[in-house]
């Protein structure tokens, strides 16, 4: 007679499972690749159950990091930074295309940076509740991206989707 357990292990928790395919978005994909890892980021927009790899998560926020460098780069160039009591208003429709972009852009990747960085706190094994943090001034941010740069623990198989 085999030895039955005591209890039912639920499968997958005790070691993590990888994608294969890159466009399975139950599992995280290590090793992405920088187009893979936008391609998820956007397929996967809303999605804060699972996981998300280490790579997936730094690629997209170098993406993000160099976007708001060129916008940053373009603001600068046209002097955005000037007093606009002493200049007065600037009227360059340049100006106002370059707002409407920085707005559009942050406005638009709020909820899949979200989601993302609730993912691959899901794969430390931690809540994803803890993306809360990075409302404590200054160094909530920080925290949570310290949090999200650790490495993937197998029982944060815990939060895979078993039926998607």
């Amino acid at each position: 007679m085999p030895y039955a357990q005591p209890y039912a292990v639920t499968p997958g928790y005790s070691e993590a499972r990888d994608a294969a395919d890159p466009n399975d978005l139950t599992l995280p994909l290590r090793r992405a690749s920088f187009g893979q890892a936008i391609k998820r980021f956007f397929k996967n927009y809303a999605g804060f159950d699972g996981r998300a790899s280490q790579s997936e998560f730094l690629w997209v926020q170098l993406a993000a990091f160099l976007v708001y460098l060129v916008f940053g780069f373009a603001a600068r160039a046209l002097e955005l930074g000037e007093d606009p009591f002493v200049k007065g208003p600037d009227t360059n429709p340049f100006t106002v295309f370059l707002i409407i972009g920085i707005v559009a852009f942050s406005l638009g990747t709020i909820v899949p940076h979200l989601a993302l960085t609730w993912r691959r706190l899901h794969d430390t094994d931690l809540s994803g509740a803890l993306w809360c943090i990075s409302f404590v001034p200054y160094l909530g941010s920080l925290v949570v991206f310290i949090l999200c740069c650790l490495n993937p623990k197998p029982r944060g198989a815990r939060f895979d989707v078993v039926n998607r």
